[in-house]
Order: structure tokens, then C-alpha cells, then sequence
């Protein structure tokens, strides 16, 4: 198997409130920079799991991967085996990544915005809080799963402030409302007024 076939299987990995299989899958280009550069016996980390997981697996990367959830990781282990994907160099740590992760320093090697970044250790150092205690974070994961996962976007609810919820929640009503029935031009400056 290799990243053109894992992304045709469609892997579902993980869980949402409504009990129903679906996929927090990286970007593609994402994906396709872990293929290019990642090489047989690389050590590498990841925090959260999922297809991204099977590439490093597929890859022959010495691989740590750090997610809380289990059951998200029987399932990729599950999907390994059912695809004949070695397991041997992925080791998994069931944990948040905020008790989980020593101190460390990283070099910014690339951006997949809105829910991407890839970094390299370069040595001990500081690393802050949990993903959900960053504005940064929760604002740009907001505007991903709004924009891409607007049936699954309930799953995050209990992740993120309230407030910050409920207000994306507001501005995607007004859009899809506009959306349906007003010219152009209005839409552009609703969605410029209201900095969507």
C-alpha cells in the first residue's frame, strides 16, 4: 500500500458524539509532504492520531504517536494488520500531549494551516499548554471544522470555550442563510462585517 491507496481506503479513525465513523484526516498536501520526506528508520513523533499514523507506519518510520483517546488507536492498529502494514516501529502513548511531552524547542520546517504545522527538535527546551488552552488553535480549528466538517462539528463542542463555539455557530448561520437568497455583492460585505 502507499498514500495514494490509503487515501482511495478512506480510513475512518475516530468516533463523533453521534456514535458515527469519520475522519479528522490531515490535509493532503500535508500527507504528501509526511510521504516525501519522511524515509525508512526516521524517528518521528505526532501528537493525535489517524490516517497520518498509517502513513508514518507505511513509511518505516521509527514512530511515537500520542493521542488520548484508545479506541482511536485499536482502530489503526486493526486497520494495519487488516492491510498488511507492519507495526513494529510504531509505539503509542495513550495520554495528552500536555503530560505526555517532555520540555522541548522546535524549528518551524512547514505550515499546513489552519490544523498543521511541522517541526524538528532541536534540542530541550519550553513547550506550553494544551492545544485547547491556545486561542490560536482553537480559533483556526474552529475555522476548519466549520468551514470542512460542518455535520461533524458538534464533536468538538466539548473541547473549545462556549463562547468561542457558539459565536463560529452564529457566523455559520448567517452565511448559509445568506448564502441561500441574497446577491453577491451583500454577501461579500456581510461576510467583510462580520470577518468571515
Amino acid at each position: 500500500m502507499d498514500l495514494s491507496a490509503l487515501l482511495r481506503a478512506q480510513p475512518k479513525m475516530h468516533i463523533g458524539i453521534s456514535h458515527q465513523p469519520f475522519s479528522w484526516q490531515l490535509a493532503d498536501d500535508l500527507l504528501h509532504f509526511i510521504d516525501a520526506h519522511v524515509r525508512e528508520g526516521d524517528t518521528t513523533l505526532e501528537i493525535g492520531a489517524g490516517v497520518s499514523t498509517i502513513l508514518f507506519a507505511l513509511k518505516g518510520a521509527t514512530h511515537l504517536c500520542i493521542a488520548p483517546a484508545e479506541d482511536e488507536l485499536d482502530r489503526i492498529r486493526a486497520f494495519c494488520r487488516d492491510h498488511g502494514i507492519p507495526l513494529d516501529n510504531l509505539t503509542f502513548e495513550v495520554d495528552r500531549s500536555d503530560r505526555c511531552l517532555p520540555r522541548l524547542d522546535w524549528k518551524l520546517e512547514a505550515d499546513y494551516g489552519p490544523r498543521s504545522v511541522v517541526f524538528r527538535k532541536l534540542r530541550k527546551g519550553g513547550l506550553g499548554r494544551n492545544e485547547w488552552d491556545q486561542p490560536y488553535v482553537v480559533e483556526q480549528t474552529l475555522n476548519f471544522m466549520f468551514a470542512k466538517y460542518g455535520d461533524e462539528v458538534e464533536d468538538i463542542r466539548p473541547y473549545v470555550p462556549r463562547e468561542a463555539f457558539e459565536e463560529r455557530k452564529r457566523r455559520a448561520r448567517i452565511r448559509r442563510m445568506a448564502a441561500g437568497f441574497l446577491p453577491g455583492p451583500v454577501k461579500r460585505s456581510i461576510k467583510r462585517v462580520l470577518g468571515l
